[in-house]
């Protein structure tokens, strides 16, 4: 009986030992499911900040390209406007070229001259003819 007795005890000292292993290896695999638990918490935090901000930051393009297309036209209207001033002044400049260099056509001066003259003196005649004043 001390036999069995013996073998019993051993068996029960095997048996807690066994325990005690298993318990500590429960513990580690307790605190490491507390770790992962945090971790997914962690994460989905994250995911839920990153579509925040990619939606803050699709929001900023948007209106950023916006500004860029209103700037975009600005720089067309002053370029069509440089285009038109730079016609002008090479208008001007042929023009006060002409006159520079004396390329007066008397002749259409004159004629221009003469016509409102002439139309102006029949003005008055008929006006004075008339007795409209």
């Amino acid at each position: 009986m001390d036999e069995i007795k013996s073998a019993m005890l051993e068996r029960i000292s095997r048996n807690e030992e066994a325990v005690k292993n298993h318990e500590r290896r429960i513990q580690i695999q307790e605190e490491k499911n507390e770790g992962t638990s945090r971790m997914t918490v962690i994460v989905e935090m994250l995911v839920e900040q990153n579509k925040e901000r990619e939606a803050r930051q699709k929001e900023q393009d948007e209106k950023q390209n916006a500004q860029m297309d209103r700037f975009s036209n600005t720089l067309e209207n002053m370029n069509t406007n440089l285009t038109n001033l730079n016609s002008g002044y090479n208008d001007l400049s042929q023009r006060v070229g002409n006159i520079e260099n004396g390329k007066w056509d008397w002749n259409d001066i004159l004629k221009k001259v003469a016509t409102s003259v002439i139309g102006g003196l029949l003005l008055a005649a008929l006006i004075i003819y008339f007795k409209l004043s």
